[in-house]
């Protein structure tokens, strides 16, 4: 063997040693999932985000009936500046996001006070019948987001865009007033009613984690009951309030169902109906800002969370006992708070439930006398007077073929979301 062999092996079999070194980490289960989950969010973030910008700054085959001397494909502000400024900004950004904010904010702060209140009496309290009361506060969360709106529609309709009238003025004789009806007072109420469950989960969890231990040291240190809550419960809650704001503002923002349904026939808009109605008129580069404009919202959203927080996400503490919850005596109003908190879900759940149901049965739109009612839409045949010619949905293909879709759409998606979570 010569020198420059003798000094070749080493070097070769210490290259052969790193490249094993860095193969076995490079199989290893953690950078294996830390790549697919890269490539993940590459494939559905970052590639659907730049197509969203490329839009919104080239020209498409649609902007030549507005602008006929545009080049497809070519580099534009165009759509900024027509969204952002002038009387267009005006219509179809900026009054439609005062909307968006104005329901956001008063879902955000009725969801707060109905999940706040049930969450502290069914953690807090020695009211009958808590575990009930907190299998059913996640339900409305659980139904379609536009199913509490259309119920309000049901009930409040009034005759201000024509057709018939609701179930109100049906048994009243006298039509609700316009604020009732459509606009930003229904459409936070039912946001409220369907999101508080945010806030129910979180305050639930956190109200649970507070060994009642601190609050007796501050009883005993001579502190009111009022300063209790804000200076040692309150604080140790706020991470969770928080959460809750993130998720209800951040839903209620891009929620369409409601705003669509009791805001569009008063031309309520929001952002997310504008998105809509822009991409219905096949004017996506417009549409895509609107969508840029609600992303960057909840960016900050999150930010000023980070920064309200801080680090402080949970807390500890040590001793030698077990966790202690105490519960507040409610006294003689603990079974009137019981049945008043029943009748709230029942409300809730089974009003709106009910009310559509029984829309269902009714053959003619607007006379809710039982002798209106029918099976003509769960079971009826053909009729090219009613269902646009098409049979009951129980005795309708296309109708069995969509939700064997939705079961199939949502079977994937739960497995999808299991996966990446874990």
């Amino acid at each position: 063997m010569t020198a420059s062999e003798s000094v070749l092996q080493p070097t070769s079999m210490r290259m052969l040693a790193s490249f094993r070194r860095f193969l076995h980490w490079l199989t290893s289960i953690r950078v294996v999932l830390s790549l697919i989950m890269l490539v993940l969010m590459f494939v559905f973030v970052i590639i659907p985000l730049y197509s969203l910008v490329e839009t919104t700054v080239t020209w498409s085959q649609h902007d030549l009936t507005r602008v006929p001397d545009a080049v497809v494909g070519e580099l534009t502000i165009f759509h900024w500046v027509r969204m952002l400024t002038g009387v267009i900004g005006r219509i179809y950004t900026y009054t439609p996001l005062q909307h968006s904010m104005t329901i956001a904010i008063g879902a955000t702060l009725l969801s707060l006070l109905i999940g706040g209140a049930l969450a502290w009496l069914v953690v807090r309290t020695d009211m009958p019948g808590r575990r009930i009361i907190n299998q059913l506060a996640v339900l409305p969360y659980i139904m379609p987001s536009w199913t509490i709106a259309q119920a309000w529609l049901v009930l409040f309709k009034n005759r201000l865009t024509g057709g018939t009238p609701g179930l109100f003025e049906f048994l009243v004789g006298q039509a609700p007033p316009n604020w009732l009806s459509y606009g930003p007072v229904p459409i936070i109420i039912c946001s409220a009613l369907h999101y508080y469950t945010f806030f129910f989960l979180f305050v639930s969890a956190a109200l649970m984690s507070i060994d009642s231990n601190l609050e007796e040291a501050g009883d005993l240190m001579g502190a009111s009951r009022g300063r209790i809550l804000r200076k040692i419960t309150f604080p140790l809650v706020i991470p969770a309030i928080l959460s809750g704001v993130i998720m209800t503002f951040s839903k209620v923002m891009g929620t369409f169902g409601g705003p669509n349904i009791l805001g569009l026939p008063v031309r309520y808009y929001v952002v997310a109906t504008m998105i809509r109605g822009s991409m219905a008129a096949q004017e996506k580069g417009d549409a895509f800002v609107l969508a840029i404009v609600l992303i960057l919202f909840a960016i900050t959203t999150i930010s000023l969370n980070q920064r309200l927080v801080g680090t402080r996400r949970s807390y500890e503490t040590i001793g030698g006992r077990g966790f202690v919850a105490r519960l507040n005596k409610l006294g003689k109003m603990k079974r009137v708070l019981f049945i008043a908190v029943i009748i709230f879900q029942i409300l809730v759940i089974a009003v709106p439930i009910g009310l559509l149901l029984y829309n269902t049965l009714m053959l003619i739109d607007g006379n809710y006398s039982l002798n209106n009612l029918t099976l003509q839409h769960w079971i009826g045949p053909r009729n090219t007077v009613y269902n646009h010619g098409e049979p009951g949905v129980l005795r309708n293909p296309i109708i069995y073929s969509a939700a064997w879709n939705s079961i199939r759409l949502a079977l994937w998606t739960a497995f999808c979301t299991a996966l990446l979570g874990i």
